[in-house]
């Protein structure tokens, strides 16, 4: 089960990749402006506010099984859809923004379905591993469709792009067919159950009696900023510092894959300590700030290389962390509805980060840059300053009771 698991996040995200990949690329192309990817990602924002709160509702009424399949299977009929437009009208804007409009409506239904069904599939204790499963099989699907997005464009064939995505998400619709139908998954949905005990109401009230749940939400976001930062500069840093060869897309990003997939395999073999997520999350944003800067002064290849790799890393041991921690505290009524709220902040402070450095990188590329390295540092030294915090606090209540 966990394989077929693991295989629909593969294909999922190699479509991801693909269509990342392109979109960035081709969007710049056509505009020659940061405005229009900026645009994609308030789109996502937008439709993000207008979903959550519904996919968070729906997941914990009809349980993640149904979820799934029937996100799964609207989404790859309306990609057939419009891969059947594509062939008679040429791939323009029109046609990416629908993509992109519909890749980002599932989203939210298929992020809740898969947070919600974790721990379901195993116990507490292996929820850490098998999320360290699910991050490799994520940015694998990166590097797959990383790899297959840079040949297509490398190659002049953007017609492929569409037909390649939709029948990724074909194979991940029927590798979660198979998986829940030898799954023994009890699904115990909410249909009839008091409001006052499953409802949104009882999802505020939960953060109210416990602020570290509120914490937890508001962490989860830092990583989601950096990764929103990175791909929004992925096309102009290759147009300013590798000349805009195409081919560099390809290794930047794979760069990123491979540290995270390095990550998730280890998460997936070593228990990783959530005590620290703090300080993973720390050195992510350390991490993220020295790529930035690798970018601001056009630093040497190798070095904005092995910076990607560190984030791509960090980032993925950070994000388990927390999103583990989360699982952990959810109660299984509600935690469709606190993985909405988790996709909320994720998507407001990700938009913000991404409308500000697109309105400096106006006055050009180096002042986005610039802004990116102030905006991940200041996200390094919160981190520093919470984990200075909790290590007093903690010495206090060891003294009080000693």
């Amino acid at each position: 089960m966990k394989q077929l698991f693991a295989t629909s996040e593969l294909s999922i995200n190699i479509a991801r990749g693909i269509f990342t990949l392109a979109i960035g690329k081709l969007l710049y192309d056509m505009t020659g402006q940061l405005w229009a990817f900026a645009g994609v990602f308030v789109l996502e924002f937008l439709l993000s506010l207008l979903l959550q709160g519904v996919a968070g509702s729906i997941t914990d009424q009809l349980g993640s099984k149904r979820v799934l399949l029937i996100s799964m299977g609207l989404m790859s009929a309306a990609l057939l859809a419009l891969s059947i437009t594509e062939y008679f009208l040429p791939l323009n804007l029109t046609i990416l923004f629908c993509v992109s409009a519909a890749l980002t409506a599932s989203k939210p239904f298929i992020r809740n379905g898969v947070f919600t069904l974790v721990p379901k599939v195993v116990a507490g204790a292996d929820i850490e591993k098998l999320n360290g499963i699910l991050a490799a099989a994520v940015q694998s699907g990166q590097i797959i469709g990383l790899a297959i997005g840079g040949l297509l464009l490398e190659f002049s064939l953007e017609y492929l792009i569409l037909p390649t995505v939709t029948c990724c998400f074909l194979i991940a619709s029927c590798a979660l067919t198979m998986m829940f139908s030898i799954s023994t998954v009890k699904e115990s949905t909410h249909q009839e159950a008091s409001v006052s005990t499953t409802g949104w109401l009882a999802t505020f009230k939960l953060l109210q009696e416990a602020p570290q749940v509120l914490v937890v939400l508001i962490f989860t976001t830092f990583d989601f900023i950096i990764v929103a930062l990175f791909n929004l500069l992925l096309a102009p840093v290759v147009n300013y510092n590798f000349d805009g060869a195409a081919r560099w897309l390809l290794f930047l990003d794979l760069a990123f894959a491979i540290g995270a997939i390095c990550a998730g395999a280890i998460v997936a073999k070593a228990n990783l300590n959530s005590d620290n997520r703090l300080i993973y999350t720390a050195l992510s944003c350390l991490c993220a700030t020295i790529v930035f800067i690798s970018y601001w002064l056009a630093l040497p290849s190798y070095i904005t290389l092995f910076a990607i790799f560190s984030v791509g890393f960090m980032t993925t041991v950070s994000a388990v962390s927390w999103s583990s921690t989360l699982q952990k505290l959810s109660p299984p009524d509600i935690r469709g509805k606190l993985s909405s709220l988790r996709l909320m902040f994720n998507s407001t402070l990700a938009v913000v980060a991404v409308i500000l450095v697109s309105a400096f990188y106006d006055s050009g590329f180096s002042h986005a840059a610039g802004l990116s390295v102030l905006t991940t540092l200041l996200l390094f030294l919160a981190c520093v300053y919470c984990t200075w915090q909790t290590r007093e606090t903690t010495i206090k209540n060891n003294s009080s009771n000693s």
